[in-house]
């Protein structure tokens, strides 16, 4: 979990932003110098990345937070105890997760 943040920072916005605008300023330029006249600068195209760069990076952020939120979940449902107090004048614990979702396995 501690290692989020530096996913985040491989997964920078602005460096990929920077990386596709460089790939067609270079197409671009090649273009220019060669008189290529047929090749424009695809603006469009390069947004179009960035936006499904930012959808690539929301599912990571999706996936990863469900997936430590699931462990979370099931360490504090397995984990929780209720102490019984019986007729007899006995007590019992009793696990949550065994009654209600059916037993938390330990393999």
């Amino acid at each position: 979990m501690l290692r989020i943040p530096r996913l985040f920072a491989l997964l920078n916005v602005d460096r990929i932003k920077q990386s596709i605008n460089d790939f067609y300023n270079k197409r671009l330029n090649h273009a220019v110098q060669n008189n290529i006249e047929t090749e424009g600068y695809p603006i469009l195209r390069a947004l179009m990345l960035v936006q499904l760069y930012k959808i690539f990076r929301l599912v990571i952020l999706i996936f990863a937070s469900s997936y430590f939120v699931g462990i979370f979940w099931h360490i504090f449902v397995c984990d929780i105890q209720s102490t019984v107090y019986l007729s007899d004048g006995s007590v019992s614990t009793v696990n949550f997760a065994d009654i209600e979702l059916g037993g938390c396995h330990s393999d």
